[in-house]
């Protein structure tokens, strides 16, 4: 039933962009613009571009229809997955690039963290048409079967995963922000998982709010300096124990 689902979401999401490319308006990633999530192999790790932000991209659900405007209720493909060139990020020509979710569905109604509204969760589709369901009882890290995408000859990636929120019964009670925490993992040798982040999805909120619990998303997820920092305060610590005992 999940996966019928996302199939016709798709398949409708097709139809209307070819409808909107024949008749002359701009398909759906350039009316609406969104922001991928930017990533490359750099000192033996996946490195991921976080902005100003913090470690957390943003997405949107939107909450009807509107062939019109691009929008398919409770359905979106961003943000995508893309090297960044310009930072001369890259992957090797033919590695695999997949997502793993490292925790449950997290929710924020606008004003804190609660619990997540009842028999919610988000359905991720990846390139091989595999569907992972994530709710608040999900245990990480998981990932579906397929992966995000390879490498072309060059070592570029730009793809995109289907995100859906169910149940479509969904409806004002449930507004809110939900949350995926995710890294990127890859098969290739010597290179580890990226840094965690979440991907955080606006369901309904003002903008103001949504942005409001973005910060709050960003604040419970340490900073990669703030890692370095504390792991060089623990050896300080240990240096200082060692010393003692001498």
């Amino acid at each position: 039933m999940n996966k019928s689902f996302l199939t016709t979401v798709v398949t409708f999401s097709v139809v209307m962009a070819l409808t909107l490319v024949v008749s002359g308006a701009p398909v759906l990633a350039q009316l609406h613009g969104h922001s991928d999530i930017e990533f490359g192999y750099m000192d033996g790790k996946i490195e991921v571009e976080f902005g100003d932000e913090g470690q957390v991209f943003e997405g949107a659900f939107p909450t009807s229809t509107d062939i019109g405007e691009g929008l398919v209720e409770q359905f979106t493909d961003d943000p995508g997955f893309n090297t960044n060139d310009a930072e001369g990020l890259s992957v090797n020509p033919g590695d695999r690039v997949d997502f793993q979710v490292l925790g449950p569905l997290a929710y924020h109604n606008g004003s804190s963290f609660s619990a997540v509204p009842g028999g919610s969760h988000i359905l991720i589709e990846d390139a091989a048409l595999q569907v992972l369901s994530v709710n608040a009882q999900t245990v990480g890290p998981v990932s579906s079967v397929g992966p995000i995408a390879v490498g072309d000859g060059d070592g570029d990636v730009h793809a995109h995963l289907d995100f859906a929120l169910q149940p479509t019964s969904l409806g004002e009670l449930e507004f809110g922000a939900y949350g995926l925490q995710m890294r990127l993992v890859t098969d290739a040798v010597g290179i580890a998982s990226s840094d965690p982040y979440f991907v955080v999805f606006n369901f309904g909120l003002d903008d103001p709010v949504f942005e409001g619990a973005v910060e709050d998303f960003a604040s419970i997820i340490p900073e990669p300096t703030s890692l370095a920092a504390l792991g060089f305060m623990s050896t300080l610590l240990i240096m200082r124990r060692k010393i003692r005992r001498a």
